[in-house]
């Protein structure tokens, strides 16, 4: 069952709302009044819905694909237009493919980042090394993407049971205005923690309370396959989450730290999560923004709450104020070196200049140190 209610876009009609029952074919006016979902129109009722665009089909197939943010926004308005339209909407059955438009412009992006966790980034990696980094640690394809990706398939049965028609047409223009912006390297950066956590995100510049800082972005599906990048959805009018598995921005890589209740003790020794997600509808697709729950200054970490349901005892951290990582039990959980010297290869082998310069710093270090001790054992001698 899945039920569409609307309201009255025409003030002149007695009729201020309806529910459509798509399975039934119904509608009900004002609570009370119930009527076949094709006599909705001679009732004086309109409503955008009711007239925009629907999809073609092969058989009760019907296939969207997205090139551009207002495509792949305007989604849930066709499949809903649609199911309205179709004569068997029980059967209809969609498949949903968007792709970045402007993917070969962002191979040109320097990402910021530092081998080390206390250090500002001051060199500058490619989105393909990264991409590299990512996939070979991971054992998955991984790519950066700074927009939203839409990549699903939804029959009736997938769809939520009620939804308000109305939220299909909400416009935030401030919202969308952000969400259009590329990934500002001006004000984030990454760093690498240890073997453990992976990267972090960071601030560049002091960013005040209650400001944007970014979208939880990657790829809309109800499929998540476990996936712990996976953000699920509250208002979706899709019922569909974001995964960040595979596809991601910056904010893929915040880590957890706890943001308790006013009243809750406990985490006076911990750092405390500096930012807020806060869930955003446009035109009935849920996103997700990192708002800025304080002040931060810069050269911060980026935190967010997971919540407890994210963890299990074998992968509870926290960080403590001097921003080493502890465990459960309050402690230290460092990686081992042979796992940070493997990250560091790994990272020189995709053309790092910091990593590359590491290993070679190294034996430097170690044949000036047997060069003096030479130097002093001939001198003695």
């Amino acid at each position: 069952m899945v039920r569409i209610s609307l309201s009255n876009h025409n003030s002149q009609s007695p009729y201020k709302t309806a529910v459509l029952d798509l399975s039934l074919r119904t509608v009900v006016l004002n609570n009370h009044k119930s009527m076949g979902l094709d006599d909705l129109k001679k009732n004086s009722f309109f409503h955008p819905l009711l007239s925009h665009p629907v999809l073609s089909s092969n058989g009760h197939v019907y296939e969207y694909k997205s090139k551009t943010t207002e495509d792949l926004l305007n989604t849930a308005k066709y499949i809903y237009a649609t199911l309205i339209q179709a004569s068997d909407p029980k059967n209809c059955h969609f498949k949903i493919n968007s792709t970045d438009a402007s993917a070969a412009l962002k191979i040109n992006y320097r990402i910021p980042l530092s081998l080390d966790s206390t250090k500002r980034a001051k060199r500058y990696i490619s989105i393909n090394q990264l991409n590299g980094i990512i996939s070979e640690d991971s054992g998955f394809d991984f790519h950066f993407c700074d927009t939203l990706l839409m990549q699903d398939e939804l029959s009736f049965a997938d769809l939520p049971q009620e939804v308000n028609g109305d939220d299909l047409f909400i416009s935030q223009p401030e919202i969308l205005g952000f969400f259009q912006l590329q990934e500002n390297f001006q004000r984030l950066e990454l760093r690498y923690i240890n073997p453990l956590i992976g990267f972090g995100g960071f601030s560049r510049e002091k960013i005040k309370k209650n400001e944007p800082v970014a979208f939880y972005l990657g790829v809309k599906t109800k499929k998540h396959e476990h996936s712990k990048y996976y953000y699920g959805p509250e208002r979706d009018c899709l019922l569909m989450g974001i995964d960040a598995q595979q596809y991601g921005n910056t904010a893929r890589f915040f880590n957890h730290a706890p943001n308790p209740e006013p009243g809750q003790n406990g985490c006076s020794d911990f750092l405390r999560a500096n930012l807020s997600p806060k869930r955003c509808l446009l035109n009935g697709i849920e996103l997700v923004l990192f708002t800025a729950s304080r002040d931060i200054v810069e050269g911060e970490q980026l935190f967010f709450d997971y919540g407890l349901s994210y963890y299990d005892k074998d992968n509870f951290f926290k960080f403590n104020l001097q921003g080493r990582l502890l465990d459960e039990n309050q402690r230290p959980i460092k990686g081992q070196r042979s796992q940070k010297m493997k990250m560091i290869r790994l990272m020189a082998r995709h053309g790092v200049e910091e990593a590359m310069y590491g290993l070679f710093k190294r034996p430097l270090i170690a044949l000036a140190v047997v060069i003096l001790i030479v130097s002093v054992l001939r001198y003695v001698l």
